[in-house]
């Protein structure tokens, strides 16, 4: 019980209550040797009975593995990390669609606008234009950010609530 890790010395009570009752008891912990290293072990172990059906004996089996352990540890911190790539994946085709597109719709607006607004006045159009120049310029801008600094990208409520003004 003393090399048992703190936090699996409940299961020791628990093997010999079940084992006591006729039970086989399987389950994993973990170990500390000597040299302070935890080891994860499977313990399986079968009381024997005699012919009064009284345990006398009990026959265990222990195996250590805790390399496999490391290697479902691994895995799990892999699976998240895939999980999270994706759902950073799924966040970007939002923001490119939501952004990037939708500013680019918005450019081609104030561009097919010019051919009347040149017909009626020289200086809307040239104004219209400059518009349409800074807007494709803050579009490379947020692209930029997009590639390079991802985690840039995220907008509070006032950066959404000023891109809105500024749209209106």
């Amino acid at each position: 019980v003393e090399t048992l890790h703190p936090h699996d010395r409940d299961c020791a009570i628990a093997k010999i209550q079940a084992l006591e009752m006729g039970e086989p008891w399987t389950r994993e912990y973990r170990i500390i040797r000597p040299d302070g290293s935890i080891r994860w072990i499977w313990d399986r172990s079968f009381p024997i009975k005699d012919e009064k059906g009284q345990v006398y004996r009990v026959t265990a089996v222990y195996e250590d593995i805790t390399e496999r352990k490391k290697i479902e540890e691994e895995l799990r911190v892999s699976e998240q990390q895939l999980h999270t790539a994706l759902a950073q994946r799924e966040q970007v085709n939002r923001d490119l669609h939501d952004d990037v597109l939708q500013s680019i719709y918005a450019v081609g607006l104030t561009l097919e606008s010019i051919p009347r607004a040149i017909e009626a006045n020289a200086a809307v159009a040239q104004g219209r234009i400059a518009k349409a120049i800074g807007q494709l310029n803050d579009i490379m801008r947020n692209i930029r950010l997009y590639i390079l600094e991802p985690e840039a990208r995220l907008q509070t409520t006032a950066d959404v609530m000023s891109a809105l003004h500024s749209l209106i």
